[in-house]
């Protein structure tokens, strides 16, 4: 078996261990040495991202001195726009859908992913 079938065959058992427990977070990383699987209960890998995103996002103001901007008129959405010395402005908007609880610090932290031109993990 060669590095490439190898592969395969772990990302094939991930992806069934995955279908198989939908209240786990899986993620495989496959890098040139080797391969490495991350298993998290998806509520704590909910929840550690968010936090990540919104300490990332204090760091990132305190050094920056950028400014936000929130647009909360209806709790639904969340504008978040950085402006640098060059007039550039970086938006990331979110908005909590009608079937979903509305969280501030959801909606800010996907808000910064979005202006920090990041991606958001599907369990968000």
């Amino acid at each position: 078996m060669n590095y490439d079938q190898y592969v395969a065959a772990i990302t094939g058992v991930t992806n069934k261990f995955r279908n198989s427990n939908p209240e786990l977070y899986i993620k495989l990383s496959v890098r040139d040495d080797g391969v490495a699987i991350h298993v998290e209960e998806l509520e704590n890998a909910r929840n550690n991202w968010i936090q990540d995103k919104l300490e990332e996002m204090r760091d990132f103001i305190s050094d920056s001195g950028y400014n936000i901007v929130v647009n909360d008129p209806k709790r639904k959405i969340l504008v978040v726009n950085f402006f640098d010395g060059w007039g550039e402005v970086y938006p990331g908007v979110a908005r909590c859908a009608p079937t979903d609880e509305y969280d501030f610090n959801v909606g800010m932290a996907v808000a910064f992913a979005k202006a920090m031109r990041k991606s958001i993990p599907d369990f968000i």
